[in-house]
């Protein structure tokens, strides 16, 4: 593996990260909105 490979794979999977934990607050605030 080349450093740099190594590198692209840990940005991959921090933005795969922050991804999630935004359709995760997406889900929270759908069901925030419909218990209001």
């Amino acid at each position: 593996m080349f450093p740099y490979a190594l590198k692209a794979k840990e940005i991959l999977s921090e933005i795969e990260d922050s991804s999630l934990q935004i359709k995760r607050k997406r889900k929270e605030g759908n069901l925030y909105a419909k218990s209001k």
